[in-house]
């Protein structure tokens, strides 16, 4: 290196060994950074796995998820995943096409009505036992009767809801019929006893519902 009219001028290998030097240090700095990182990521995977169980891992922003958010892989074949307990006890709500009805021989996911006929609406918010009781009493007094789930039930913790119908439909127009007032009145009269019996209704205020699918 030497000084030429106030001008520092290097020789170029000198030059080359500078530049490499600090490419050297540049790397370096990066190796370290990466391993840093690299160990940090390794001890919070076994701080997740330790907690959740094998598999779990985050979801970091832009890689797909929402946020921040912890997920489990599946687990591999020949592994036992890990049951969550998650609180919840009570067996699947059925829906409306599946099991929604209460028949004499149990759920059923066959609708008993038939369109355009009319029903005698005997009660709401009936408990499943209770539908249960009603149906088989009136059906040892010789009268079929159903329950149908209530769909703005259905999210309750203790099970859905019922609401219970007479079997025997009238088509329209026929509910003010004699053989339609007789019907209602056996109806009401077995409703009476099973309330006698330990019912939690005696269908007074039955009234008639036209089924329109």
């Amino acid at each position: 290196m030497r000084i030429v009219g106030g001008v520092v001028q290097m020789p170029l290998a000198y030059a080359a060994v500078a530049v490499a030097v600090a490419l050297a240090a540049v790397l370096g700095a990066w190796v370290l950074a990466y391993q840093r990182g690299e160990s940090e990521a390794q001890s919070k995977q076994r701080l997740l796995e330790s907690a959740l169980g094998p598999g779990a891992r985050v979801v970091e922003p832009g890689s797909g998820g929402q946020g921040d958010r912890v997920t489990k892989e599946p687990s591999q074949p020949g592994t036992t995943p890990r049951k969550q307990n998650t609180g919840q006890t009570n067996a699947p709500i059925p829906a409306i096409g599946q099991a929604a009805f209460l028949v004499r021989s149990g759920p059923t996911e066959v609708d008993p009505r038939l369109a355009m006929h009319n029903y005698l609406q005997l009660g709401s918010l009936i408990r499943r036992g209770e539908a249960e009781s009603a149906i088989a009493f009136l059906d040892s007094r010789g009268l079929e009767c159903f329950g149908m789930i209530d769909r703005k039930t259905l999210g309750r913790n203790d099970g859905p809801l019922f609401v219970l119908f007479a079997g025997l439909g009238f088509p329209s127009g026929e509910a003010d019929s004699p053989e339609a007032r007789r019907y209602r009145e056996q109806v009401l009269a077995a409703g009476a006893a099973w309330k006698q019996a330990g019912g939690v209704t005696d269908f007074d205020d039955a009234g008639w519902v036209l089924y329109k699918p």
